[in-house]
């Protein structure tokens, strides 16, 4: 919808004192409206009205994601503001608190995470990690972790039963062989016992 449009009054004449009553009316007052990140509103863009994500808000103004009607392979998100709208998550600006228009939704939380995590990415920033988001990774981590000290744990136990169903030879000339092997088999042991407490531990 051109911004035109809406500043014409019944009988096709320009009345921008009605535009701006109108606008006041639906917002509760444009220096009162509540604007918050997450929400998608319509606002002014040049001579027409399109949607826009808040990114955030600073005050004065805000910074958005103005989203089109138009598929184009750039264009990262996809957002459901009455009908399916696109939008490239590099492509951020701004707008004054009072070009916005009407209300029309709010993101979800997964949906502004999901932008939130583009734009970061777009723009080279780092991305916030979530409480929840950590200490899935410290689970998975530490799930890893069991997994790789279990099976460093039955090769050692492998080794040591290895050893120990292996007879030793009593040939004096092989007495030196022997002694390795029983050192070998005694670190093998240790590092069983290491490993088994660290497994307890994990």
């Amino acid at each position: 919808m051109k911004v035109d449009e809406l500043k014409k009054n019944g009988s096709g004449y320009n009345d921008p004192t009605a535009y701006k009553a109108m606008k006041n009316f639906e917002n509760g007052g444009v220096s009162n409206m509540t604007i918050n990140k997450g929400e998608i509103w319509e606002v002014e863009h040049g001579k027409y009205i399109k949607s826009a994500i808040v990114i955030a808000n600073h005050g004065s103004y805000c910074s958005v994601l103005m989203l089109d009607d138009d598929y184009r392979e750039s264009r990262n998100i996809q957002i459901n503001a009455h009908g399916i709208k696109y939008t490239e998550s590099g492509f951020v600006q701004y707008k004054f608190n009072n070009a916005f228009v009407s209300f029309i939704r709010v993101l979800t939380d997964a949906e502004f995470k999901d932008v939130c995590t583009k734009v970061a990415k777009s723009l080279d920033l780092p991305v916030a990690v979530s409480d929840e988001d950590y200490f899935e990774k410290l689970l998975t981590d530490k799930n890893e972790e069991i997994e790789m000290l279990k099976a460093e744990l039955e090769e050692a136990k492998t080794r040591i039963l290895n050893f120990e169903t292996e007879p030793f030879v009593a040939d004096i000339r092989d007495i030196e062989e022997n002694i390795v092997l029983k050192t070998e088999r005694d670190l093998y042991k240790k590092q069983y016992e290491m490993l088994l407490e660290r497994l307890i531990g994990a």
